[in-house]
């Protein structure tokens, strides 16, 4: 075992790596304690109060993503087809499988594991949210807290091109970030 992880580049030191642990380890979160996958369903456009559907998973990563994308294609409008092709009706979801595995499978590869915060994925009637502010912040390669809240954060609220998810606690745990109608119109680096 300890020669096929070393080939992996899976050990540090004599040790399984945390990404051993989450891709093989069994019940990796009594290891990483927030490598979880935290799904939720909204009945709407915004966060609000009772969720109608919560669930948090837990397992190694492949697990994780699977069952995370069970819970959004389970959630989401499809169309079912005749069989009048063949013996199968074809389903047609409203967004692309692939496209929402896609997203689930970078938030929780690309997730920082020592970051207390666990992947959220999120679903409301126009859209799926799977960010957090510290993946914004590797995206826009950005290291300081601080500096990212300040100089980013702060005056893309102010001149109202993004809006918080719960306006009402902003410094909540779950808080996360949007375009607004004005953000989207103004496109990438203010074209």
């Amino acid at each position: 075992m300890e020669a096929a992880l070393a080939h992996l580049n899976l050990l540090d030191g004599r040790e399984p790596s945390h990404a051993a642990v989450l891709l093989f380890g069994r019940d990796p979160q009594r290891f990483l304690l927030t490598s979880e996958v935290k799904c939720l369903h909204f009945h709407g456009t915004e966060v609000r109060k009772p969720i109608p559907s919560y669930q948090i998973y837990k397992g190694t990563v492949f697990e994780l993503v699977d069952q995370a994308l069970d819970f959004v294609m389970s959630k989401i409008a499809r169309r079912v087809g005749t069989r009048a092709l063949g013996p199968v009706a074809p389903v047609d979801y409203e967004l692309p499988r692939e496209a929402v595995a896609e997203a689930i499978v970078n938030a929780v590869a690309h997730r920082h594991y020592t970051s207390n915060a666990s992947v959220q994925v999120m679903l409301f009637t126009d859209r799926l949210e799977v960010w957090t502010r510290q993946q914004l912040q590797r995206v826009l390669g950005l290291k300081d807290d601080e500096h990212f809240r300040k100089a980013y954060l702060q005056p893309a609220l102010d001149a109202g091109l993004i809006e918080m998810t719960i306006p009402n606690k902003p410094r909540s745990s779950r808080q996360k970030y949007r375009l607004t109608a004005k953000g989207a119109k103004k496109g990438p680096k203010g074209t």
